[in-house]
């Protein structure tokens, strides 16, 4: 059985907003505790550099209140390493689908 710790984060892919001007999904590794109890949302901090961004991740900031709520779906999860891993193959896939022949 796998400890808590082993599931601290998560990567998740965030659909393209209504909003967003290039239509492209994203996807990032994030602290597991942003995440909704069904894992279908995730909290997003306001800040907007993205140094304060990646410290929040790290340190797996607890998210409060005045953080955004986006729809998100769960690739995968585990510790850091594992998970950066895995964000970056997906990024790669998703890369790589803008240029088939």
């Amino acid at each position: 059985m796998l400890s808590a710790d082993s599931d601290m984060y998560s990567v998740v892919v965030f659909p393209p907003e209504s909003d967003d001007s290039d239509g492209e999904e994203e996807v990032e590794a994030v602290p597991s505790v942003w995440l909704s109890p069904g894992r279908t949302h995730c909290r997003w901090p306001p800040f907007r550099s993205q140094e304060a961004i990646g410290r929040a991740i790290t340190t797996r900031m607890l998210p409060a209140e005045n953080w955004h709520v986006y729809t998100a779906k769960l690739k995968g999860k585990g510790m850091y390493g594992k998970c950066y891993l895995l964000l970056v193959e997906t990024n790669a896939q998703a890369y790589a689908r803008h240029f088939v022949c």
